[in-house]
C-alpha cells in the first residue's frame, strides 16, 4: 500500500533519536518561547528541524508551528521583551530572535490551492498540507510527543521522499516544491518515489508561475549539496531544466574530441562534482563554462572538432544565464571571470602567471581550484598535480619577486603619454596598455625611460590610431 495516501502508525524512534528530540525540545531558545507564550499556548517544532535532528545533522534553524494568531505571538513575546522581526506577518509567521537566534513561529496553516496563509485550528490539518512526508512531523514542545501521521520517520531511514497525500496536489499549491523534491532527493542522494517523481513531471511547466529569485535559491541548495550533478540530471529527466537552465539543453549529446571521453553535458557533470563542496562560485561557473561549445563547434579537414573562442561564446551565456536568474552583479562578474578563462593553460611560463594575474585578479585562486575540476578526462590526476606543482612554484615566484615591489603598477602615467603629443582620450589608453603588456612580459622594463622610448616608437608605427 502507498503509504502517501494513507496516515500510517508513527514508527517507534531509537534511543538516538528521541534523545535528539528531547535535546531540540530543551534547547535554551524553545524554553524561552514556550514560557513566554504561556501553557495554554500549543507549540510543536515541525519540519526540516524534525527531519534533520531524525538524520543526525547539526540543527541551526528551529521552526515551530502553532495555534495561536501571528499577532498573538507578537504581543506575547513582546511582553516579555523578545524582539520580534516582522517580515513574515502578512504569511502568518513571526520570526523572534531568542539569543541571537532567529526562530520562525508559523500559526497552523490549512492546505490550499492558491497557497495563501489559511489558518487551521490543528497540527494534525497543518501537517496535512506539508510537501513530503519527511517534513510532516511535528514534536509537542510541551511533552516531546512526536506526530508522524505519513510514515515520515520510516521514509527518513528508507531516504526516500514521497509526498504527503496527493503529490500532484501538493506541487499545483506550490510548484518549487518540484525543486525541493529534487533537493531533499537527489540532490542528497536520497531517492523519490515513483508516484512523487511522476506527479512532478506532470506538473513541471507550473513552474513557470514561481518567481525566478525562488528558483535559484533552490538551484543553489542544489548545487551545494553532495550530489549536485544528480540535481541537474533530475531537472533533465523531468523535463524542467528547459525553464530552470535552457543555456544547457544544447549541450546534451554533443561530442567533443580525443581530448575527451563524454559529450558536452555529461562533462559538465562531471565537473560540478570536481568543484569544491561550499564553493557556490565555481559550481555556477562548472554550470555554464562549457554552454558555448554547440554554437562554436567546427570539424577540420582530419574531422577532428573545434570549439574555438567557445569560452567567449560561454561567458556571453553565463551573463545573460545569471542576469536572468538574478544573481548578485558581484557574483555574476567572478563567475563569468572564471568562464572566460578557463581555458587558459596552466603550462604558460611565468610572462603566462604573470597575464593570468593580472586578468584574473582577485579571482585568481578561484580560476586555479577550477582547472582542477576542469581537468581534461584522460589526464590522470598524479599528472594534473604534478604539472600543477610546477604551475604553483611559478606562482609562488612571482609573488615573491612581487613583494614590496609594486610592478603592478606602470612607471609612466597618461600625463607622461599626453606629453609625447597624444591627444588625451581612448589613444592614450591604447598606449598604456600596450605598456602594460610590455611589462608583463618583462617586467624590467618598467622603468620610466625605458617605457618613454618603447611608448615613442609605438606612436610613431601606429600614430593614426592614437588620435
Amino acid at each position: 500500500m502507498d503509504r502517501s495516501h494513507t496516515h500510517g502508525t508513527p514508527s517507534s524512534l531509537t534511543l538516538v533519536e528521541a534523545e535528539a528530540l528531547k535535546n531540540l525540545c530543551f534547547a535554551e531558545q524553545i524554553v524561552a518561547l514556550r514560557n513566554a507564550l504561556g501553557d495554554s499556548a500549543e507549540l510543536y517544532l515541525v519540519g526540516g528541524t524534525i527531519r534533520d535532528a531524525l538524520i543526525g545533522r547539526p540543527t541551526h534553524d528551529f521552526d515551530l508551528s502553532t495555534n495561536l494568531t501571528p499577532e498573538e505571538v507578537q504581543h506575547a513575546l513582546e511582553k516579555v521583551g523578545i524582539r520580534v522581526i516582522e517580515t513574515g506577518l502578512h504569511h502568518g509567521t513571526v520570526t523572534a530572535l531568542v539569543h541571537d537566534t532567529p526562530v520562525e513561529i508559523t500559526t497552523y496553516r490549512r492546505p490550499n490551492p492558491e497557497n495563501l496563509p489559511l489558518f487551521s485550528e490543528t497540527i494534525e490539518e497543518d501537517l496535512s498540507g506539508r510537501d513530503f512526508t519527511v517534513n510532516a512531523l511535528a514534536c509537542s514542545c510541551q511533552d516531546g510527543h512526536l506526530l508522524d501521521p505519513y510514515g515520515g520517520v520510516q521514509d527518513i531511514r528508507d531516504r526516500i521522499i514521497r509526498g504527503v497525500g496527493d503529490p500532484e496536489q501538493r506541487f499545483t499549491e506550490d510548484p518549487l516544491r518540484i525543486m525541493r523534491m529534487i533537493r531533499f532527493g537527489d540532490a542528497q542522494g536520497w531517492g523519490v518515489h515513483e508516484t512523487t517523481r511522476d506527479a512532478a513531471k506532470r506538473t513541471g511547466d507550473l513552474l513557470r508561475k514561481v518567481s525566478v529569485e525562488r528558483i535559484r535559491e533552490e538551484l543553489c541548495k542544489s548545487l551545494l549539496a553532495p550530489y549536485p550533478s544528480r540535481a541537474i540530471r533530475a531537472m533533465r529527466d523531468l523535463d524542467i531544466l528547459r525553464l530552470v537552465l535552457p543555456e544547457l539543453m544544447p549541450c546534451i549529446g554533443v561530442e567533443q574530441n580525443e581530448y575527451h571521453t563524454e559529450d558536452v553535458f555529461d562533462h559538465t557533470m562531471s565537473v560540478l562534482d570536481r568543484c569544491p563542496p561550499e564553493d557556490l562560485p565555481l559550481r555556477v561557473a562548472a554550470l555554464f563554462h562549457d554552454t558555448g561549445k554547440p554554437a562554436t563547434i567546427s570539424v577540420g579537414e582530419d574531422g577532428r572538432r573545434h570549439f574555438y573562442l567557445h569560452e567567449v561564446v560561454s561567458t556571453e551565456l553565463c551573463q545573460s544565464g545569471m542576469r536572468r536568474l538574478k544573481f548578485s552583479n558581484e557574483m555574476i562578474a567572478k563567475v563569468s571571470s572564471i568562464v572566460r578563462f578557463h581555458m587558459r593553460p596552466i603550462e604558460c611560463g611565468p610572462s603566462g602567471v604573470r597575464r593570468l594575474m593580472r586578468d584574473l585578479g582577485e579571482d585568481f585562486d578561484a580560476w586555479r581550484s577550477f582547472k582542477f575540476a576542469d581537468k581534461t578526462p584522460i589526464m590522470g590526476d598524479d599528472e594534473f598535480h604534478r604539472r600543477m606543482t610546477t604551475f604553483e612554484e611559478m606562482v609562488s615566484a612571482e609573488r615573491e619577486r612581487l613583494a614590496g615591489s609594486p610592478l603592478d603598477v606602470l612607471a609612466v602615467n597618461g600625463h607622461d603619454i599626453i606629453s609625447l603629443g597624444v591627444p588625451s582620450g581612448r589613444g592614450v589608453g591604447r598606449v598604456l596598455s600596450y605598456l602594460t603588456d610590455m611589462i608583463t612580459e618583462d617586467p624590467s622594463l618598467n622603468d620610466k625611460e625605458v617605457l618613454m622610448s618603447l611608448a615613442e616608437k609605438f606612436i610613431a608605427m601606429r600614430g593614426h590610431e592614437n588620435e
